[in-house]
């Protein structure tokens, strides 16, 4: 038979506590109101069992609790709240608490007062503003750009202001580490309570809201319902009847009734659906297609100064989405085979050629098949800072004219770029040499790589040759390269200088020897690359 909904765990025992949190907080409150430092105040107020002195005592369980949703307001441990921050919280733990035992706090004079002093509760940098103050301003087509005495100067990663606030709100109310989530969590233990007080037989016998301890520092906003077992403990995705329990209906309600955006334009915004221009573009590039493919970039990559770009490439043409602070960049390809084997094979030429232009890695982040649609099905993921490249000069001329070899030596060249190891990275340096010179002829391609050294080093300003072959003890390069670095990172055994030895990537002699040696490797490959027609 249930005996507590409330559960924690101390040296391994189950711990009840009382669901008293709404009189304990109560009487937290006057005391909160004396003080001017109410975290440093809820620290020294907590008391610690007896048996286990590390452990927060059970009476102490809702004062930690309400130190947890402070705490998240410092800095740094000896650093004291804003005082409006403070009042903010007093303000909230006396809605949380009005009226007597058998009364529940009014979600809607809840929400409304944390909407009211959202700026204390969750404070945001100055979002919708560059740095000099210059304000963000949305066109009629959804551009964004600021004036200043030059003239107008289009921006990306960064909105209205409005649209700023709106998106860091969300992400505050459904993050887990967000300041309004963590509040939500705590007005939920409070619902919780209240369920259970007055309706306890809409709870499972074996369900229980376990709070986590972990020594003095607790976790309890991080609260989860769980079905204790003999051995285990099994959480589960449970809630009372009470939307109010739940901190993702707290949060969604919260969200849809912050006021209106105030959207900061210059014209009435004709379309969030698309122009003309970009509709027609997705119609040519994916109508009469079975598939498209979506692949988002890993890297920050922007094409052009367009939101989009569409390449004809080969038979097709592919859609470029630039990305920004919200999303990453994307490449969607029309694909016909069942698997969408056809397009991404032709989307993988298209990074290999891009990445031909600007030695950056352009890996996949996934790759998604659906239907043909205008908005993308994949969702955004947040991004950093990016890096440009001019669309004109994407595609080289005659990249239709090229052989399979070609691409094959552009596909190495594309993975070594993306790769976060610079063992895989080398061997495809390396192959690139291998593909220009005669099939399984190793001879000949430590002979090019002996010829040719110097004078890429000499081009490059590398100093590898310099260090390793005139001050050094390497008199054959290319047999150096082949056997300490090809042959080793195959983790197959080599002979050099009469030694018998193996490739440890865990080693940091050859790790570094690897590191230095890339360097070369990638320059001979990219010398070599153009001789591969």
């Amino acid at each position: 038979m249930q005996t507590g909904i409330f559960l924690r765990y101390r040296d391994g025992n189950g711990i009840i506590i009382e669901p008293n949190i709404k009189n304990k907080v109560a009487e937290l409150i006057p005391l909160l109101k004396e003080n001017d430092n109410p975290v440093s105040f809820l620290r020294s107020h907590i008391k610690y069992a007896i048996e286990s002195p590390r452990s927060v005592g059970d009476v102490s369980t809702w004062c930690a609790a309400t130190l947890e949703l402070y705490s998240q307001y410092e800095h740094y441990r000896e650093s004291r709240i804003n005082r409006d921050t403070n009042q903010a919280i007093i303000g909230l733990l006396e809605l949380l608490t009005k009226g007597g035992d058998n009364s529940h706090f009014d979600w809607d004079s809840v929400r409304n007062y944390i909407i009211g002093n959202i700026g204390y509760f969750a404070p945001m940098s100055n979002g919708g503003c560059l740095s000099g103050d210059q304000e963000i301003v949305r066109d009629e087509n959804g551009r964004y750009y600021y004036d200043d005495e030059m003239g107008r100067v289009e921006v990306y990663g960064i909105k209205t202001a409005p649209e700023e606030a709106l998106a860091y709100y969300i992400n505050e109310t459904q993050w887990k580490y967000g300041k309004l989530h963590r509040i939500l969590r705590y007005v939920a233990l409070f619902d919780i309570a209240y369920e259970y007080i007055h309706r306890s037989n809409d709870f499972p016998d074996k369900i229980s809201c376990v709070l986590f301890d972990n020594d003095d520092r607790t976790n309890y906003l991080d609260w989860q319902w769980q079905m204790p077992t003999p051995f285990d403990f099994t959480p589960v995705q449970w809630y009372p009847r009470s939307p109010y329990s739940n901190p993702e209906w707290l949060g969604s309600d919260l969200v849809l009734n912050l006021p209106p955006l105030n959207a900061n334009v210059d014209n009435d915004v004709i379309a969030v659906n698309p122009t003309n221009r970009s509709l027609e573009n997705w119609k040519e590039a994916f109508c009469g297609y079975r598939w498209q493919i979506e692949i988002p970039i890993t890297q920050n990559v922007l094409i052009g100064d367009e939101l989009e770009e569409y390449f004809n490439f080969f038979d097709r043409k592919l859609r470029w989405i630039n990305g920004n602070a919200f999303m990453q960049s994307m490449l969607i390809v029309p694909a016909n085979d069942d698997n969408g084997d056809d397009g991404i094979e032709l989307a993988r030429k298209f990074l290999s050629v891009m990445n031909l232009k600007r030695d950056v890695g352009l890996s996949e982040r996934l790759i998604s098949k659906n239907k043909p649609r205008f908005q993308p099905w994949l969702r955004p993921i947040r991004m950093g800072g990016f890096q440009g490249f001019n669309r004109d000069y994407i595609l080289p001329p005659n990249y239709k004219d090229y052989s399979d070899k070609k691409w094959q030596a552009l596909a190495f060249m594309r993975e070594a770029a993306g790769s976060n190891s610079i063992y895989y990275a080398f061997l495809n340096y390396f192959k690139v040499v291998e593909l220009a010179n005669p099939a399984n002829d190793t001879s000949k391609v430590k002979q090019w790589i002996n010829d040719n050294v110097e004078r890429v080093c000499n081009e490059k300003n590398l100093e590898w040759y310099q260090k390793m072959v005139i001050d050094g003890e390497t008199t054959n390069p290319g047999f150096y390269l082949s056997k300490t670095e090809r042959t080793a990172i195959a983790h197959a055994e080599y002979n050099y200088r009469e030694t018998k030895n193996t490739h440890n990537p865990d080693d940091s002699t050859d790790w570094r020897r690897t590191r230095e040696d890339i360097v070369v490797m990638r320059a001979l490959a990219r010398d070599i690359l153009g001789k591969i027609i």
